[in-house]
């Protein structure tokens, strides 16, 4: 073939005299044409069809209707190829052909790492069973049945965008299940279903047996004498008992305490119903929910995590959930506490930093019959300017007002009469920048031990430890450093900053 580099000089040497002489542009640009053709290997002309290397098999022309240009030319699979690329040598297969198999084999190896992954997880004899971060999409192919010791099941930092029915033993049998950054938008009636094998099997855990034929139920009654129906939808068939599976509706999770739904999609709660009997710790983190509601049936309740949604009130989803003891709010877009929290009875902790709060207001924390056996307030980063209405919350022992433009510690509200049982006070970066503040934390000397007044105004002074420790002495610990050498607690901070870095 001639030299691919010159072809266009040549042809314009060949035109016929009377053609119209072509401007320097013109041969600036074939040259800078000719130029990349020759570094590339391409065709000269579009109109002429590239040779095929000798050492290629199969067919490897392309043909002007097919393609005219590199857009074109070796195309394969929607991958754009440059026309110079020769064909692979085995197979009559062309490059491009090699690269889709090469992608193609390295996915089917990694879809087998990960089932054989999965398969080594699920055939755990253990009771903590942990299927996570293999980017499982649904619960199909998964045999759970064969977790026969499981008690604990995390299916954390998955891709599950729908809850399927889990076996019935399983789903009786389980007190924890975790499925921590999903995808999961609704719960749906996942609680209310569960998977049971064919009624004629032997050993079915929680599964009504069965002779030889399947009565017009899939099952008569459930494991602990709930009556159980077809699902809705579930047509019968005289083929039943060949079916390796089928789906009841008869309440299964019947030992559930903790069930962690943080960081999905979850938009609304509900569902939940059938775990009202057991369930004591609820963590719906990190979801998109907007009002707090559909949780009277869950009335052993003991922990509520319901930080980083959308709401922007507490309402009355709480009013029965009376053994509720650890309540979290944080990172929502809460503007008033409201009475909501005075019907819990034993709460102990309510969390609800980072919202939008800008007063404490009486009705708030009323104390009395009140929640009386509320130890710990979160209320940090919020707008909260002023330390007001808590002197009826006998039972406090730790308050946050870290990241709020306090300026003044209100002794009225905070002082040892009112809250005789005081360990801890809060009040990093704040407004403080008058050491007499300080000092109204003295009548605290029989309980508090820790302080945390770090990046006030205060604490511009050289020796700002010191004179925190010459106020209140008796204090354990200041920020977040212990307390040890007394003489010199700068020197404390020193010496354990050093110690954090080595």
């Amino acid at each position: 073939m001639a030299n691919e580099g010159s072809g266009n000089d040549k042809a314009a040497a060949e035109e016929p005299s009377n053609s119209i002489p072509k401007t320097q542009k013109q041969l600036d640009r074939e040259k800078l044409r000719a130029g990349l053709q020759a570094m590339f290997g391409a065709r000269p002309n579009p109109n002429v069809q590239r040779a095929t290397p000798a050492s290629a098999a199969g067919p490897q022309n392309v043909s002007d209707d097919d393609s005219d240009d590199e857009h074109n030319a070796g195309r394969c699979s929607g991958q754009s190829m440059h026309p110079s690329i020769p064909a692979m040598e085995s197979g009559g297969e062309s490059a491009c052909d090699g690269d889709e198999g090469e992608k193609e084999k390295e996915l089917a190896d990694r879809r087998a790492y990960r089932a054989q992954l999965i398969e080594d997880m699920i055939n755990s004899n253990g009771e903590v069973v942990e299927i996570s971060n293999v980017r499982l999409f649904s619960f199909e192919g998964l045999d759970f049945s064969r977790l026969t010791s499981c008690t604990s099941l995390s299916l954390r930092k998955n891709l599950i965008h729908e809850l399927q029915p889990l076996p019935q033993a399983l789903a009786n049998r389980l007190v924890e299940l975790d499925f921590f950054d999903n995808k999961i938008r609704k719960v749906r009636d996942f609680f209310y279903t569960c998977t049971a094998p064919p009624l004629h099997m032997e050993h079915n855990d929680g599964v009504c047996e069965s002779s030889n034929q399947v009565p017009p139920a899939i099952c008569t009654e459930g494991a602990h004498g709930s009556p159980c129906t077809p699902h809705e939808g579930q047509e019968e068939s005289p083929d039943a008992a060949r079916i390796p599976t089928k789906v009841l509706r008869c309440n299964p999770f019947q030992s559930l305490r903790t069930l962690d739904l943080s960081y999905n999609q979850i938009k609304e709660i509900n569902g939940l119903d059938p775990l009202g009997g057991t369930l004591t710790r609820l963590y719906l983190v990190e979801n998109r929910i907007k009002e707090i509601k559909n949780l009277d049936s869950l009335v052993h309740l003991e922990m509520l995590e319901l930080g980083g949604n959308q709401l922007r009130a507490i309402g009355p989803g709480l009013q029965s959930l009376k053994k509720l003891k650890y309540l979290w709010l944080g990172k929502n877009k809460i503007v008033d506490i409201g009475p909501w929290l005075n019907e819990l009875d034993s709460l102990e902790l309510v969390s609800l930093q980072a919202n939008r709060i800008s007063e404490i207001k009486p009705t708030n924390f009323p104390g009395g019959k009140c929640n009386p056996l509320l130890k710990e307030i979160y209320l940090s980063e919020n707008n909260i300017s002023k330390i007001e209405h808590l002197e009826n919350v006998s039972s406090l022992r730790l308050v946050d007002f870290s990241f709020d433009p306090i300026s003044v510690i209100n002794s009225n509200v905070i002082n040892s009469t009112n809250h005789p049982q005081l360990e801890e006070f809060w009040l990093t970066d704040g407004k403080i920048s008058d050491w007499s503040e300080v000092e109204k934390l003295s009548c605290f000397r029989n309980t508090l031990h820790t302080v945390y007044l770090e990046r006030n105004p205060i604490e511009e002074d050289t020796r700002y430890r010191d004179k925190v420790y010459l106020r209140l002495p008796f204090v354990k610990q200041i920020d977040s450093w212990p307390v040890v050498n007394k003489h010199n607690l700068e020197a404390d901070r020193t010496i354990q900053r050093r110690g954090l870095s080595l």
